[in-house]
């Protein structure tokens, strides 16, 4: 999960995760031990956060026989606030990585750059991907209609070849100008981009755990 200052001041990173999981998929219940195993963790570690999110009216607690469903309340006053500071902090790369994960074996780079990695985006802003592999448009448009349903914002990827990618590093002024800004890293890392372009970009971006 991304690092923010911001949501770990706020959120322990267990409520970070569910908030994530949940907000930014709200209208999908979702059962509690489907999100223990996305977690890699016990039911049980899960219990009292999720009992105290639903304490407070922020997801709703549903039970078919002897499983337990947690769903987003988007009736909640908040919902709207909170969905947004948790897309901001800790929520929009995770959900990018699951959606990207079927396609990891033919992408290498993926990161989002521009406003929304620049932590300087509007609500409305779009999200702008940089997608390096074998991968072609027409096999991400489920993913991305999925994405901007999800999350309400449209997603715009800009698709390169390594070879293309390298070429453009040296002279296209779009290209050396993702280099030179900050990065977070959906699939891939801040080392795969340097040996694809031979050099390192101008900051640092957030690598994400695989």
């Amino acid at each position: 999960m991304r690092k923010s200052p911001i949501a770990s001041a706020l959120f322990s990173r267990t409520q970070q995760r569910l908030l994530s999981a949940l907000l930014l998929n709200s209208r999908e219940p979702v059962y509690s031990a489907e999100l223990a195993r996305r977690f890699a963790v016990r039911p049980s570690t899960l219990q009292r956060d999720l009992s105290k999110l639903s304490l407070a009216g922020i997801i709703n607690l549903s039970r078919s026989g002897n499983r337990a469903y947690y769903q987003a309340n988007e009736n909640c006053p908040v919902f709207p606030e909170l969905r947004s500071l948790v897309l901001k902090t800790c929520g929009l790369v995770d959900f990018l990585h699951d959606e990207l994960a079927l396609f990891a074996g033919r992408i290498i780079v993926a990161a989002v750059y521009g406003s929304v990695a620049s932590e300087m985006e509007t609500s409305a802003g779009d999200i702008d991907l940089l997608v390096i592999g074998t991968v072609k448009m027409m096999d991400l448009v489920p993913m991305l209609e999925r994405a901007t349903g999800q999350l309400r914002r449209q997603v715009n990827p800009t698709i390169f070849t390594p070879d293309e990618f390298c070429q453009k590093a040296r002279g296209s002024h779009f290209v050396r100008s993702v280099l030179g800004k900050p990065l977070q890293f959906v699939l891939g890392s801040r080392r795969d981009l340097e040996a694809i372009t031979g050099r390192k970009p101008h900051h640092r971006g957030t690598d994400q755990p695989d």
